[in-house]
């Protein structure tokens, strides 16, 4: 783009006929749309001040050219806003660390942004060594709502992306033997997907499981070392970091963290009270339904019939939640979510050990954990 030719057109004031004439000028291609049209006319008013002569005509004068481009409008941040916030410093930190590129496991980065404790990543050995007990339905119903809650990190890495923070994609990777890691090519997918259909099969699942996962990496795992010859397989975050902002102090990043961590926790038992709150209107709605149905052994109809409606029961295909429910996910939340951060060195413990380890190894973009899509 030319600014310089614009000059006698701000000198003297002389119109400009149309805006296709004003890229003509500038050497650039003129918008094809609308849209086009209104990002050009944003990006040309970081360099000069323009309008149209009259709402009636289509040429325009060049008021004032500017010595200085002015700066780049910030773009708005959208959907996960809040969280993309206190993502950001935590995440750009971590890439500066490793010049700027990372592969990240998922879970690596559940734990890096203290979104998960831990305990997570290991839900039925932690429960059986420390003596708990839960109602299975209720611990799946646990994992699904964190499931569920834990994919805004998916929308904050875009809005990150949209705002040239930073550059992601997720794929494949394949480990071999001699430890080294490579993307999958697109024939080492295609086996993967095989591979994991098969093992879904073979347990009899429809999806992978959310709760209690290790068994089916377990079973993946030792697929792929007996089918493709490959140590592992993993599906992870390749994430650049393109904007180089100053590094954030420790202190600043430890708030972000708890800020996060709080707001999965909340999100969690909101989503537990609001879900225990519609049953319990349905299940209502349920009974009342079956007290209007009126028969007796001979067919005559005036006597309600007897209604057995117990915590836990399947009534007509609508399960009723146990009293219990959002205790039981408080508790579970506690367990494998919360992150108590009054001891330092429990914060260590919990994320930051690994990150330790992993950057003191041979490869700095190690992936933890070794589950397939963790």
């Amino acid at each position: 783009m030319d600014i310089e030719k614009l000059k006698p057109y701000e000198e003297y004031s002389t119109p400009i006929k149309s805006f296709t004439g004003l890229c003509r000028i500038l050497g650039v291609a003129a918008p094809r749309n609308g849209q086009e049209r209104e990002k050009m006319e944003a990006n040309f008013k970081r360099y000069f001040d323009f309008d149209k002569c009259s709402k009636q005509s289509n040429q325009i004068t060049v008021r004032e050219i500017y010595s200085e481009p002015l700066p780049e409008p910030e773009i708005p941040m959208h959907g996960n806003a809040t969280l993309a916030k206190y993502i950001e410093p935590i995440l750009v930190n971590d890439l500066a660390e490793c010049d700027g590129e990372k592969i990240y496991a998922t879970s690596t980065l559940y734990l890096l942004l203290d979104m998960i404790n831990k305990n997570y990543l290991n839900d039925i050995e932690y429960l059986k060594k420390n003596d708990l007990t839960y109602d299975s339905w209720q611990t799946n119903r646990f994992y699904y709502i964190c499931d569920n809650k834990l994919k805004v990190l998916t929308s904050a890495l875009k809005s990150m992306k949209r705002r040239g923070i930073i550059d992601f994609s997720k794929q494949w990777y394949v480990k071999d033997w001699n430890d080294s890691l490579r993307v999958a090519e697109p024939e080492d997918v295609e086996k993967i997907k095989k591979t994991e259909k098969e093992v879904l099969e073979e347990m009899g699942l429809k999806a992978k499981p959310i709760y209690n996962k290790k068994s089916y990496y377990k079973n993946f795992d030792s697929k792929i070392r007996e089918c493709h010859g490959w140590q592992r397989a993993y599906q992870l975050y390749d994430i650049k970091l393109l904007k180089t902002n100053n590094a954030v102090a420790e202190d600043e990043v430890i708030e972000c963290k708890k800020t996060i961590n709080n707001i999965i926790v909340t999100a969690v038992n909101e989503q537990a009270q609001k879900e225990y709150s519609e049953n319990q209107i349905l299940c209502e709605e349920k009974r009342t339904e079956l007290a209007m149905e009126y028969a007796d052994d001979t067919g005559t109809f005036g006597r309600p019939r007897a209604i057995s409606f117990n915590e836990r029961d399947w009534i007509d295909g609508l399960y009723f939640y146990p009293s219990d429910f959002c205790e039981t996910i408080k508790e579970l939340a506690d367990h494998f979510l919360l992150i108590d951060y009054l001891d330092d060195s429990k914060i260590r413990d919990e994320a930051n050990r690994y990150f330790d380890m992993m950057r003191k190894g041979k490869d700095c973009n190690e992936p933890l954990f070794g589950a397939t899509s963790q």
